[in-house]
């Protein structure tokens, strides 16, 4: 997601990394790494999920050991109408990844005292883990237009992120982007110099599922009143219905201010 503007660093309130799942025995002939995934999860999906599980492979034959991976669902001061209460979405994701062997759900961006930075999300991730074993690398999956909106520009020609910030991401997390129908990332990085200069800590993925599902898909599902059976995790499906009544649901679905 673009960086919004900051003027201070993300505070550090509960910043120890959850473990439970974190694999502690290091192949000798692969280089760990963890991956991560910011977003909304609003809610999550099952593209979500597959997502990640594609990104654990595209590392794997790229010489890597997953040791771990996260997703951290952003905290709603981000602003955005669709975002479902931070308790809610913690919940969801929490339940999404329990029969998970290796993704975790990590709160620490919802315990913060506001929106954070991705910048500073992601050396929060490099630090704590760090703290564990200094070699242990980083990667960040995300879709082609996000990487394409390093280089978009607002209505006054300024760019939607901080030079600053980008700089901080590529040089210290690996990109795994995930290919669109329309879309060409190893050209796109080879014809931006900025981009150029870091290629070798962006892998473009062709995913092997090419569908629609996404978060604002389910809301209007559910602002239709129709089933959203088989688009989320069971258990993702069963919390919602569970709390479909509740006021702050309601607002979520309908999406007509922020809840």
């Amino acid at each position: 997601m673009p960086l919004k503007k900051h003027t201070k660093k993300a505070n550090s309130r509960h910043s120890k990394l959850p473990m439970t799942k974190f694999i502690k025995e290091f192949q000798p002939d692969k280089t760990p790494i963890m991956i991560v995934s910011v977003g909304s999860f609003s809610p999550p999906t099952l593209m979500h999920m597959r997502i990640m599980e594609e990104a654990k492979f595209a590392l794997e034959i790229n010489g890597f050991q997953v040791v771990a991976g996260y997703m951290s669902p952003v905290h709603q001061e981000y602003g955005k109408k669709a975002l479902a209460p931070m308790k809610h979405r913690m919940a969801m994701l929490e339940a999404a990844t329990d029969n998970s062997e290796w993704l975790m759900m990590d709160p620490w961006e919802c315990q913060q005292a506001g929106w954070t930075p991705t910048a500073q999300v992601l050396l929060r991730y490099v630090s704590e883990m760090r703290k564990v074993d200094p070699l242990i690398q980083f990667a960040m999956v995300c879709g082609a237009d996000l990487l394409e909106s390093f280089t978009k520009t607002d209505a006054k020609g300024k760019l939607l992120w901080d030079l600053e910030d980008i700089e901080t991401i590529l040089s210290n997390v690996k990109l795994v982007v995930f290919e669109r129908a329309d879309s060409d990332v190893r050209k796109f990085v080879k014809d931006n110099p900025m981009l150029n200069a870091h290629a070798g800590n962006i892998i473009s993925v062709t995913p092997f599922v090419n569908n629609n599902i996404s978060s604002s898909l389910v809301r209007s599902l559910l602002r239709a009143k129709c089933s959203i059976k088989y688009l989320v995790p069971d258990v993702v499906h069963d919390y919602i219905y569970a709390n479909l009544g509740s006021d702050d649901l309601k607002c979520w679905i309908d999406e007509s201010k922020p809840c």
